[in-house]
């Protein structure tokens, strides 16, 4: 996200959504490390970068790890599964 930047362009829409499952906040990922946060409940949003690190915006507060997960998953092709090379114990 470019500095000052609070909010992505009228026609950009997020590549992927997801809500949190403790805190059911929303999260859209615009483009690589530019994740959008929304509490529903009071309407307020913030921007953060791809490791949770607050950028912009009234929400200041964001699950880093989840933020990564979202970040990841919005683009698949880069997308490594934690299991990837995983051999079982049996083999």
């Amino acid at each position: 996200m470019a500095t000052g930047q609070t909010s992505a362009p009228a026609e950009e829409q997020p590549t992927t959504r997801c809500r949190h499952p403790g805190s059911h906040h929303l999260y859209e990922v615009f483009g690589r490390n530019r994740i959008r946060i929304t509490d529903e409940k009071s309407g307020d949003t913030g921007w953060f970068d791809a490791r949770g690190r607050w950028v912009a915006g009234a929400l200041k507060a964001a699950d880093p790890h989840f933020c990564v997960w979202i970040d990841h998953k919005s683009s698949e092709a880069s997308f490594i599964s934690p299991l990837a090379g995983y051999n079982n114990a049996s083999d």
